[in-house]
């Protein structure tokens, strides 16, 4: 299934456009009692500081039920850097696991990236038929197709 989900970036209030992310591709199928999630992403940054840093948080939504998964973090240079540092003592990234981050990558500013996403997670009743958004995190809002 081709998903048209365009993700436009943002950081907290900022109103200068930081960039897109794309879903080239979303399947969503049930099995087994669960429902595995797979995601084709395209994003391009055109403005993320080295100290900064990006979240989104896909999320499985069907009507008024939703649920978020884990997010993905897109971090400036330095940023990435003192992650990459922190990854070598696993005591101090115990922080991962408290925000649930699925992936954490470095920003190439001004360039294309793609990344795939692929999760499993029980499968709820309301889950038939759902759907993919974000959560923007700056804005707290839903953003579906």
């Amino acid at each position: 299934m081709v998903s048209s989900l365009v993700y436009t970036l943002s950081l907290w209030d900022s109103s200068s456009d930081l960039g897109s992310i794309e879903i080239y591709e979303s399947s969503l199928i049930e099995r087994n009692g669960r429902m595995h999630i797979n995601l084709d992403f395209g994003i391009k940054c055109l403005s993320v500081g080295a100290n900064q840093s990006l979240t989104f948080t896909p999320v499985l939504m069907k009507g008024s039920h939703h649920q978020e998964l884990p997010s993905i973090v897109i971090s400036g240079k330095e940023r990435f850097r003192a992650y990459r540092k922190w990854k070598m003592c696993p005591w101090i990234l115990s922080f991962k696991s408290d925000y649930n981050i699925y992936k954490v990558i470095e920003a190439k500013n001004g360039e294309c990236m793609s990344f795939s996403y692929t999760l499993k997670t029980p499968i709820e009743g309301w889950m038939t038929g759902a759907s993919i958004g974000f959560y923007d995190n700056a804005t707290g809002r839903l953003q579906t197709q």
